[in-house]
């Protein structure tokens, strides 16, 4: 009776095993150098972005994180490659359209503001 059991246990085990393997596919492995987005924990947002410094067992990798330097040690689960590479040239345009959408909402170079209200004042014409 116990060996019966024990069986029906395996094949069950075997079946949810089977069930999974279905849908889960492998992530590729990332190369040293790598430019990647780190998913951060609190919110889930793909929002630091670092550098794969070191591979290690269980698909874990060192990540040097951009801005504050600190090291982040994540599964690959939470690492995404950067579509852009450090180590690749950007598409022509790409990277001025990104500067210049920054410098329009920086420096007022985009389309002109309409008018003020009667009655207000326009704050925001003294910004620059």
């Amino acid at each position: 009776m116990l060996r019966d059991r024990e069986l029906a246990m395996a094949c069950t085990g075997a079946d949810m095993s089977a069930r999974f393997d279905r849908t889960v596919h492998d992530l590729t492995p990332l190369v040293l150098g790598q430019q990647v987005h780190l998913q951060n924990q609190e919110t889930g947002r793909w929002d630091r972005v670092g550098t794969v410094v070191d591979a290690l067992a269980l698909r874990q990798y060192l990540v040097r994180l951009h801005g504050s330097g600190r090291a982040s040690l994540r599964n690959r689960r939470h690492l995404r490659p950067s579509v852009i590479d450090a180590g690749q040239p950007a598409p022509p345009g790409r990277e001025d359209a990104a500067r210049g959408a920054v410098a329009e909402g920086v420096r007022g170079e985009g389309p002109p503001l309409p008018p003020p209200i009667s009655g207000q004042t326009a704050a925001y014409e003294t910004c620059s």
